[in-house]
């Protein structure tokens, strides 16, 4: 009995360290250099946009979330962007679904083309942000690229966690690039 008590108080405090690690990350805006020129973070708000704008001058943001009209932070960005003439690209994709080639291709063409310095963001800036960094990462040839989806930056695609479909959709990409 002292043996599962000590198992199951074990595992409780990894949990709570575990939230609050995400929650710290969070906090801070999970704001990460990718490589040259191409940042992440998480959705940068009015008190941490300014602030990361005036360091490295983004000339793009990519937003993984997609335009949200009537929302307050997607009106603050746009705004924010148009009066520094950063160039905003809203393209939503899911955390939850395994992405299509076809859908990751046009990521990769975007990331490309865009004048950088570029951000890259979702919501938590560790899903979503993760597969997209890792996608630039693995085109330019980086072989880093696998590390972009991994619990230092707030992706846990463990127990059951849908998030794993940004681990599968990397995977898929490896395997048809390395079949065409």
């Amino acid at each position: 009995m002292k043996v599962i008590k000590f198992i199951v108080t074990l595992i409780y405090f990894l949990g709570v360290l575990i939230v609050l690690w995400l929650n710290l990350i969070r906090y801070e805006g999970n704001f990460h250099k990718v490589a040259k020129g191409v940042y992440r973070s998480a959705q940068l708000y009015y008190y941490d946009l300014p602030k990361y704008y005036n360091k490295y001058h983004f000339k793009t943001i990519l937003n993984l979330r997609g335009a949200y009209p009537n929302s307050n932070w997607y009106i603050y960005e746009k705004n924010f962007c148009k009066e520094h003439n950063i160039t905003l690209i809203n393209f939503r994709i899911s955390a939850r679904k395994i992405q299509s080639i076809k859908t990751m291709k046009k990521l990769i063409k975007i990331m490309k083309n865009a004048k950088k310095p570029l951000l890259i963001h979702c919501q938590g800036g560790a899903d979503r942000s993760g597969l997209v960094s890792a996608l630039y990462l693995y085109s330019i040839g980086d072989k880093n690229y696998s590390k972009m989806l991994s619990l230092k930056y707030g992706h846990f695609p463990y127990l059951g966690s849908s998030t794993k479909a940004m681990d599968l959709s990397l995977k898929k990409f490896i395997k048809y690039t390395k079949s065409h």
